[in-house]
């Protein structure tokens, strides 16, 4: 009877061991998740503004209402949105790296 009992609590101190491992790895998870997301994000957001810009661009010469300050300050904007997504990407490939380093590790 004490031997099963032993075997029962050993038992019981496993899953709980594995439940403790899995939470953590799930908290890790979400961090991981959630620092990738910020400059995925920013990058979909600055993209979107990119194609907005170009839209509103192609209407503009189009129609004939284009004028050059126009043109200069929405390719200001294009390049401006796309450093943006330039910068952001990077960031997310850098977050990356280093994650799978701290994995080799």
């Amino acid at each position: 009877m004490l031997k099963h009992q032993a075997e029962v609590l050993r038992k019981t101190q496993q899953q709980l061991i594995q439940s403790e491992k899995m939470a953590s790895l799930g908290n890790l998870v979400a961090g991981v998740a959630h620092e990738v997301n910020t400059p995925v994000g920013i990058s979909l957001t600055a993209a979107s503004q990119i194609d907005y810009l170009i839209g509103n661009l192609l209407l503009n010469m189009e129609s004939g209402k284009i004028t050059k300050t126009r043109l200069k300050s929405s390719l200001d904007e294009i390049r401006s949105n796309t450093e943006l997504v330039l910068s952001s990407m990077q960031r997310a490939a850098n977050l990356i790296q280093d994650f799978k380093q701290v994995a080799v590790d």
